[in-house]
């Protein structure tokens, strides 16, 4: 296992990537993030290990080792975001939305941009 190297690089992460890496910083056990983001029982121990090893995993969890991001806002407001329970950032929030392509969570985004739009040009009018 020790020679095993990731010879291209892709520019996103798969669905099932971003699971096992949400499921990782929830609980730091790669057998059971892998587990989580659908890879079987017999093979989740060598999925966690080499999903470890993947550069954009690796470069993710050294940015940001619990997936947490809070923005806070003057107001005391705190805006974050959450996948199956589990504090993810925006960016991965976004990226598992667009790798299931649900519609629905595209209308979710729209409707959420909106209500922050709102709220921040409330804020700056004053209101």
């Amino acid at each position: 296992m020790s020679g095993f190297h990731y010879q291209k690089s892709t520019r996103t992460l798969t669905l099932k990537q971003r699971r096992f890496l949400v499921g990782y910083q929830a609980h730091s056990n790669a057998t059971r993030a892998a587990r989580d983001a659908g890879f079987s029982e017999k093979h989740a121990a060598s999925a966690g290990w080499r999903l470890l090893q993947h550069p954009l995993v690796k470069a993710e969890l050294a940015s940001n080792p619990d997936g947490r991001e809070v923005l806070d806002l003057p107001s005391g407001l705190q805006l974050s975001f959450t996948f199956r329970g589990q504090p993810v950032t925006p960016g991965v929030a976004l990226e598992v939305s667009k790798a299931a392509g649900a519609l629905q969570e595209l209308e979710l985004w729209r409707g959420g941009l909106a209500l922050l739009c709102r709220l921040v040009n409330e804020l700056e009018d004053g209101g």
